[in-house]
């Protein structure tokens, strides 16, 4: 194991890496696949993000800091925390794993936020309390799974992709909209799922259906 990692060179492609401490990619990066990981620092993307195969990226702090539309590609890119019951933010400010939604404008693949995703199947969320403070708009091709243990809270901001999926993975979660009418949750195939309910007393969560949608859309609620 690495203490830790910074590249600076113009370009690089990078597989498994694991370090105690930080990776700080001054390059612009291709994700060959594989896993990164910083046990107790930062993954820094300072530049564009190419996810070239599956790959998944596993750090309580993350920093996507290329511009809008920086992370491209069709692959599965699977954002996890580190440490158990760490609260995930899009956008925002504040504790736990922050994930700057503006960095995946148009991405064509799959994010999968909080938990390990494979086909039908949802591995139990890594994540506690789910935080949408800022847009994450994927291509209308791409999934967009967020998910944790905690509550699914949509602060502000649009969720937009051909799937999204929200799970609030604890017998007492809550998928609430406090931030409405400021928030949105847009595609084909919308899943929410919760443990305890969705929605709260006089909240409304506001789920669009793209204008160029054929065939209908399908909205999937379940506990």
């Amino acid at each position: 194991t690495l203490q830790s990692l910074t590249i600076t060179a113009k370009t690089a492609k990078v597989g498994n890496v694991t370090t105690s401490g930080n990776q700080t990619y001054g390059a612009n990066v291709t994700l060959a696949g594989g896993t990164l990981t910083s046990a107790s620092g930062a993954l820094d993307f300072n530049r564009g993000i190419a996810v070239g195969s599956a790959t998944m990226l596993l750090a309580d702090n993350m920093g996507f800091n290329g511009v809008d539309g920086s992370v491209t590609g069709n692959a599965v890119l699977t954002i996890l925390p580190i440490t158990s019951g760490t609260n995930i933010t899009i956008g925002g400010t504040g504790s736990g794993l922050h994930v700057n939604g503006a960095a995946f404008d148009g991405y064509n693949g799959e994010v999968d936020v909080g938990a390990v995703r494979n086909g039908l199947g949802i591995g139990t969320p890594v994540g506690g309390n789910v935080i949408v403070d800022g847009d994450m708009t994927l291509s209308n091709a791409a999934t967009l799974m967020l998910a944790g243990t905690g509550n699914v809270t949509l602060m502000n901001g649009e969720l937009s992709a051909g799937t999204i999926i929200l799970v609030g993975g604890s017998q007492s979660s809550v998928i609430q909209d406090p931030g409405y009418p400021n928030t949105s949750v847009s595609g084909n195939t919308i899943v929410l799922v919760a443990g305890g309910q969705i929605g709260q007393s006089g909240q409304d969560v506001t789920v669009l259906i793209p204008a160029n949608t054929s065939g209908g859309a399908l909205i999937q609620i379940g506990s």
